[in-house]
């Protein structure tokens, strides 16, 4: 007859074995006890056999146990489903009733950091059956008890809207102190206090802190097929990455929070390695997810040196209501930041994205709703939307999207605007409410714009009233090509669209030692620079050479290849005052050069005998009006 298992209906039971029973597992009678539930028959998935074991480790609860004299274990192989370590899953967050299932979970974790991870060929799964569970705090050490580095355990539910864990907001300890790399949650409802809904004071103030356990960036944390609610902060991430696929994201303040710590550990031997500080802080993802009443989606927060090269924030393909803003901080760089194809109602209760410096953002197929129904107009700054970009220093951006009911400025450069692109877009309820000063812009910035296209947009404001502008003129155009065409309104713009240029007066091949005032206005299309300009002046005593003045930060290219290798527009005077007697008639042409990259001014043109015009020609101060068109692409 083949040996049998001693049966017991729960751990308390195998706890309290007899004496006889002790000796019949010694001596061979039973092959092992088996355990048909752990509080009371059938409350676990299915029986689990244990055996004899010789060991000086402490009774785990569920792999090891210690009955009596001897100690009993089974090896759940990497798998394990935290019923066996004792979770009851009973927490009624309305009653506020049930167990505390704290202990269970932790020693289910420490059970499975025993084991080798999936670099080493074992893969480590703590498995959570439905039901609540109410959490005080939990550590995932990252590193084994043979002092190994841990990777990628997974914490699967077994399935999102039944697999509850609920943080018991009365502690202050952070909810999961995640110190491994590349853990997954999946399939889970984690909420951030025992209360459902919950108050601001009666939440969690922090659920999940992650960092690698040696203070190296590798994190790497994610979350797919989560409900995420009641939180003030959800995740504060010490280095690379974190994921958030597919989830349900609300009822909270500040979801993920990019902490640039002053000790983390770097590899400063190649400084654009992967895990240099310049590049080890990347891949911050939200994709695929509801949101609803989250306050801020990313920040970036600390002094590290890495906070000036945080790359990779991506959000894409999410919808709901809110966010108040997407990316949020007072001290940092973003790097290709890009936003892609959201849908937002209720949402940006002031700039969608507040940061100091971006480099290269990307705004393309959003649709942007400071209220729920984009036709209403609204009437305060608390439900308008300021700005969508909002930052100190702009480093090239791709606007591509719907926004309505922006009050102040579609992008808001406040230093220095560089490569901003606002292309294909539609505004609805622009500028129907303007706040202080009734007035508002497409593009704002005091001082610089260097490089500005805003093609091809829609522009439609309900109640038109105070200023439109489309740029701040007062700013200093620097370089690069700038566009402003094809726009459609129902409104006029204020004062002129066109850009401002100042040219410098050139004697031969140098800037004149003489004094001038200049001014001019840029306008361009997909083909053509069109410009209109004033020079004023004196020259300088003893300079010899033919006249000309720069162009635009526009570049000139060839107009006709075939026929000119440098000729590339030109145009006409229209005043011109302070030449010698003789010449009164006959100053009347400009021709624009691709090789020297200025506008020369010609004589005897109608004659077809043009010649430039020289010093030489000038009597007194020197005054012209003109305009002028070249070939840009």
């Amino acid at each position: 007859m083949a040996k049998q298992f001693l049966i017991k209906n729960t751990m308390a039971d195998m706890r309290n074995l007899c004496a006889c029973e002790i000796a019949e597992l010694q001596d061979g009678t039973y092959l092992g006890v088996q355990l048909l539930g752990y509080y009371q028959s059938g409350d676990t998935p299915d029986p689990i056999n244990y055996y004899l074991f010789s060991t000086t480790d402490a009774d785990d609860g569920g792999s090891i146990v210690e009955a009596s004299t001897i100690k009993l274990h089974h090896d759940f192989l990497g798998f394990v489903n935290v019923k066996y370590f004792g979770a009851k899953g009973n927490w009624n967050s309305s009653t506020q009733t049930g167990a505390d299932d704290t202990v269970s979970f932790q020693k289910a974790l420490d059970y499975l950091n025993q084991y080798k991870n999936v670099r080493k060929g074992q893969g480590r799964c703590l498995f959570i059956p439905n039901g609540a569970y109410l959490i005080a705090s939990l550590l995932i050490p990252g590193i084994s008890v043979n002092g190994e580095n841990q990777f990628g355990l997974e914490i699967s539910g077994q399935s999102e809207s039944g697999t509850m864990l609920f943080f018991d907001h009365s502690s202050t300890q952070v909810g999961i102190e995640n110190r491994e790399e590349a853990v997954s949650f999946r399939n889970l409802t984690i909420n951030g206090s025992k209360l459902f809904p919950a108050s601001l004071v009666e939440r969690k103030e922090l659920l999940v802190k992650a960092y690698k356990w040696s203070k190296h960036t590798d994190v790497d944390i994610s979350f797919k097929n989560c409900t995420i609610s009641n939180y003030n902060r959800f995740l504060d991430i010490y280095g690379r990455g974190a994921i958030f696929d597919n989830c349900m994201l609300g009822l909270g303040g500040r979801l993920m929070n990019i902490v640039c710590s002053d000790d983390m550990v770097w590899d400063n031997i190649d400084p654009w390695g992967i895990h240099s500080f310049r590049t080890g802080m990347r891949g911050y993802i939200i994709r695929n997810s509801r949101i609803d009443g989250a306050s801020i989606l990313f920040s970036i927060s600390g002094s590290g040196s890495q906070k000036d090269y945080i790359h990779g924030i991506l959000l894409s393909n999410n919808n709901g209501t809110g966010p108040d803003r997407i990316i949020d901080s007072t001290d940092c760089s973003l790097r290709n930041p890009q936003l892609l194809n959201n849908d937002f109602r209720e949402a940006i209760r002031n700039s969608a994205v507040t940061v100091p410096t971006v480099y290269d953002g990307v705004d393309m197929g959003n649709s942007w709703k400071s209220g729920y129904d984009p036709t209403k107009s609204i009437t305060t700054d608390q439900k308008a939307i300021k700005s969508i970009w909002e930052c100190n220093h702009i480093y090239g951006l791709k606007f591509s999207s719907m926004a309505n009911n922006i009050r102040y400025a579609v992008v808001h450069a406040k230093i220095f605007g560089k490569h901003i692109k606002i292309v294909n877009s539609e505004f609805p309820n622009f500028l129907d409410y303007k706040g202080t000063g009734n007035e508002g812009w497409v593009v704002y910035s005091p001082a610089h714009i260097e490089g500005l296209e805003v093609c091809n947009n829609i522009f439609n404001s309900a109640t038109i009233s105070g200023n439109y502008y489309l740029f701040n003129r007062s700013a200093q155009i620097v370089d690069g090509k700038t566009r402003i065409n094809n726009n459609i309104t129902n409104f006029n713009w204020s004062g002129d669209t066109r850009l401002l240029y100042a040219p410098k007066v050139f004697v031969g091949t140098a800037e004149t030692v003489g004094t001038f005032t200049s001014s001019g206005a840029v306008t361009c299309d997909d083909r053509y620079v069109y410009v209109n300009f004033k020079i004023s002046g004196n020259l300088g005593s003893g300079e010899n050479g033919g006249i000309s003045i720069t162009l635009p930060s526009i570049n000139a290219i060839p107009e006709f290849g075939t026929l000119s290798g440098t000729y590339s527009g030109g145009g006409h005077i229209n005043v011109y005052a302070g030449l010698k007697p003789d010449l009164n008639k006959q100053m009347d042409g400009i021709v624009v050069e691709s090789g020297s990259q200025r506008a020369l001014f010609k004589t005897n043109v109608i004659n077809l005998a043009q010649s430039n015009l020289l010093v030489s020609d000038v009597n007194t101060a020197l005054t012209l009006f003109g305009e002028f068109k070249y070939r840009w692409q």
